[in-house]
């Protein structure tokens, strides 16, 4: 048993110290701070109760947390998430804001982070070798952007070419009217003669 009643006894009916409570006690003083700040958080009368117990005082300054397993219960499950994750624009980020929305007591973002990806399936992977920046990648990024037509105020659809230099901050982005051979091959001109030249 902690010895709580001791602690309380010695600050608050003698108003002795931190200091002398724990070397009286020959506890640390750390713990006798702490004992005081559960004490008076619990919102509990001094002096206590006749009626109330060791283990009871301990109870009401020392609650038990609930287990990891029912702090985790109310996070959908990892076939959800997964299931979710692959549909378009939505994100990690996207389902804990559901969660947290639909859970009187969510988790925090970093526990729910955690619970992801310790419990996803492990997906296979080749790890690839290569020297910084050796590699240039490119694509056309998910949604393209559109501009308004200064002379007919229509809006105009365009995709979006971009480029990366492996292990570098290098990058290179272009608008084009299409994903066509003729477009895309411009827009590698444009790489190597502006970013790699």
């Amino acid at each position: 048993m902690r010895m709580i009643r001791q602690i309380l006894y010695y600050r608050l009916d003698k108003g002795i110290g931190s200091d002398k409570a724990a070397r009286a006690l020959s506890i640390s003083k750390g713990t006798v701070i702490n004992t005081m700040r559960r004490f008076y958080q619990s919102g509990l009368p001094w002096p206590l109760p006749e009626d109330m117990s060791d283990s009871v005082l301990e109870a009401r300054l020392y609650p038990v947390k609930p287990r990891v397993s029912a702090i985790y219960s109310e996070i959908p499950n990892i076939e959800y998430l997964e299931k979710e994750l692959a549909k378009k624009h939505v994100t990690l980020q996207c389902l804990y804001d559901e969660y947290c929305t639909n859970s009187e007591k969510p988790v925090s973002r970093a526990s729910f982070y955690r619970y992801f990806c310790r419990n996803r399936p492990v997906s296979p992977s080749m790890p690839v070798e290569h020297k910084g920046g050796d590699l240039v990648y490119v694509d056309y990024s998910g949604d393209g952007l559109f501009y308004t037509d200064s002379h007919t105020s229509n809006r105009v659809d365009v995709d979006v070419f971009c480029c990366f230099w492996g292990l570098s901050s290098f990058t290179y982005a272009d608008a084009t009217k299409t994903q066509k051979k003729r477009d895309f091959f411009a827009s590698l001109t444009y790489v190597h003669f502006g970013i790699l030249v």
